[in-house]
């Protein structure tokens, strides 16, 4: 005969059922437990997508903390954009970040966790009242390009021009919603300025992995199309060429990472050193924050400001597979590991869909050697 035993929720169980039904499968009298249960009104757990979010310690390697997607992104907004930014910019932001941690999941998979929470996938801090709210307003939207979750990215200020990707990250893809935009709004902004000394130029070109003991000259030798410093030619040292984003990054390591904001920017020799004259803060590629809270301020809503820096795309919900899906294989199976998560992944859709119930928020599946 077939039986039944369950309680709902597993985590806070308020109810629990028994199914006892001769003659017949278990499986059929989980059909059975499904109906009665809806018939019921027995509400069944919301399905939710997680992310394993890796924080860096000091002592070396990463703590690893398995987070609701909401939560990473009510987390990242707090992180990007703080409690100042206008309530349009922070939904901007949210949207953004959202899209930006369904498309890079897994961004760490040989770290053991899918994003870490830090500038280089999303900087996150505890949740504020307003960036909860971003969060919830927007819950489950992401942008899509051709019907797909739309590679995007994010930065500070682009000071007055964005950038397109394979300007920033060489052989990256440069498609139609990252090309390279003026940004009337940011680049009205006044301009920062930086003194280097020649031996703190040294240092950092020598971070940079460049061979020698004295600079005798630096300059800039080719731009982007966005106008960003793209190869700085260095008299003095080997090799005689840098890539702007290498300097830019060894500064950033070396004299803090507000010292250099951004490659777009001039040079200047002066008796010590050399003057960079520059404008904006980060990469420039995708979303200006700063331009999105402009914008936002002059009236425009989160839809219009998105068109604005990510045109083409449309703004559609989440639409990934309910159930995170954990497969250990044995290591001489490693090879079958994408085709094993499709089909279990498929499986349980079509068990659940033949239950009529909600899939589970998360399934670990163990593959053992015998």
């Amino acid at each position: 005969f077939g039986m039944l035993v369950a309680v709902v929720s597993t985590e806070l169980p308020t109810h629990a059922i028994v199914v006892v039904a001769p003659g017949t499968s278990g499986a059929n009298a989980a059909v059975l437990a499904a109906g009665l249960l809806d018939k019921h009104r027995v509400p069944h757990r919301s399905p939710t997508t997680t992310l394993r979010v890796g924080s860096a310690r000091r002592t070396g390697g990463y703590a690893v903390s398995t987070l609701v997607l909401e939560d990473v992104v009510a987390r990242a907004v707090a992180g990007e954009g703080g409690d100042t930014l206008p309530r349009a910019a922070l939904e901007t932001l949210a949207v953004t970040i959202r899209t930006f941690a369904v498309r890079n999941a897994g961004r760490h998979s040989a770290d053991g966790f899918d994003l870490c929470d830090l500038t280089h996938c999303v900087a996150q801090r505890p949740t504020t009242a307003k960036s909860a709210a971003a969060a919830k307003a927007t819950e489950g939207q992401v942008l899509l390009a051709r019907g797909q979750v739309a590679d995007v990215y994010f930065s500070a200020s682009c000071g007055g021009r964005t950038e397109r990707p394979s300007a920033v990250w060489e052989g990256a893809s440069d498609p139609a919603h990252l090309s390279s935009v003026p940004d009337d709004v940011c680049g009205r902004e006044a301009p920062w300025v930086v003194d280097l000394t020649e031996p703190q130029v040294r240092r950092v070109l020598q971070s940079a992995g460049l061979r020698g003991g004295r600079v005798d000259d630096l300059r800039i030798v080719s731009r982007s199309t966005s106008g960003r410093a793209g190869v700085l030619a260095v008299r003095g040292m080997v090799p005689e060429r840098l890539d702007a984003n290498a300097f830019r990054s060894a500064a950033g390591r070396l004299l803090g990472w507000h010292t250099v904001k951004s490659t777009l920017f001039d040079m200047t020799r002066t008796g010590n050193g050399y003057r960079l004259t520059g404008r904006g803060l980060g990469h420039g590629v995708g979303l200006c924050v700063r331009g999105a809270a402009a914008r936002a301020a002059a009236g425009a809503g989160a839809v219009a400001i998105l068109g604005f820096y990510f045109p083409g795309t449309t703004l559609g919900r989440l639409d990934l597979p309910t159930t995170d899906v954990r497969i250990v294989l044995p290591e001489t199976d490693r090879a079958q590991l994408a085709g094993v998560r499709t089909m279990v992944a498929r499986e349980l859709q079509a068990l659940a869909a033949r239950l009529g119930v909600t899939p589970a928020a998360r399934v670990n599946v163990v593959f053992h050697p015998t």
